[in-house]
Formats: structure tokens, C-alpha cells, sequence
């Protein structure tokens, strides 16, 4: 009798009146089956019990390394937000606070300059449209016309 899979599923799971889920939900190891996929399991393992099991491994390997990755995640976060504050300060105290300030602007306005250069995206009626414009056909003379 300790064989037979109907005996190896979980029983009705107890009601706990302080639990959000109200009692539709099991627990197996990491993985949290919710009533849906309880009775798909039920089904499956009163009809295949191996397969079930290896349905509930396979869920509980794809959770590990999901929540491996999320930890892992966190920590490189972390680790670049440290670093990123770390040099930002190094920084400001090297060359002052309004040196640094002053120098990150320079850098997004040189970066944006490059964007648009590179990827033609000026109006041929701004500065900049016109300066690219004149440096490419080159200077006009009244002879030309």
C-alpha cells in the first residue's frame, strides 16, 4: 500500500485562516503550486506518477536557477552601484564637486553631439545642420549660382 502513487500526493492542504492564499496552495519545496496546477498534477500523477515527478523536479530545478540568478543579480548590482558611488565621489573630491558636475555635462553634450553626427539626425534649418551642411558642399560663390 505504500506504493501506490494516489497514496504518495498531497492530502487536502490544511485552511489557515491567516494565510493569503486560503488554503488553494502547496507548498513543495521553492516551487508554490496554486489550485490549477494541483489538479493538473493530481491528474497527471494518478495516471503517470513518474512523469509527474519528474514534472515537479524539472519545475523545482527551473525555480532554483531562477532564484540562483536573482541572487546573483542583486549582488552584481550592488557591486556596481558601490563602485559607480565610489568613483563618483573619488572624482569630486579629485577635481571639486562643480569640476565634476561640469565635466559630466561636457560628456553628455559630446556623446549627443556624436548621436546626432553619426546617425544624421539634425535639421538642415539648425546651427548644426547648417555648419554639417556647408562643411559637405563646401563654400558657394556668386559664380556658382
Amino acid at each position: 500500500m505504500q506504493d501506490d502513487p494516489k497514496n504518495n500526493l498531497p492530502g487536502e492542504p490544511g485552511r489557515d485562516p491567516n494565510s493569503s492564499t486560503n488554503g488553494r496552495a502547496l507548498y513543495v519545496k521553492d516551487l508554490h503550486y496554486h489550485a490549477t496546477s494541483l489538479t493538473e498534477l493530481r491528474r497527471l500523477a494518478e495516471t503517470n506518477p513518474d512523469l509527474a515527478e519528474k514534472v515537479v523536479d524539472q519545475e523545482d530545478r527551473r525555480h532554483q536557477r531562477e532564484d540562483s540568478s536573482f541572487k546573483l543579480a542583486l549582488i552584481v548590482t550592488g557591486f556596481l552601484a558601490t563602485l559607480m558611488l565610489t568613483a563618483f565621489v573619488s572624482i569630486a573630491y579629485l577635481f571639486g564637486l562643480f569640476q565634476s558636475i561640469g565635466m559630466i555635462v561636457f560628456l553628455l553634450a559630446v556623446s549627443h553631439l556624436l548621436r546626432v553626427v553619426l546617425t544624421g539626425e539634425w535639421s538642415e534649418t539648425s546651427w548644426l545642420g547648417q555648419f554639417l551642411s556647408s562643411g559637405k558642399s563646401g563654400k558657394k560663390t556668386d559664380d556658382e549660382d
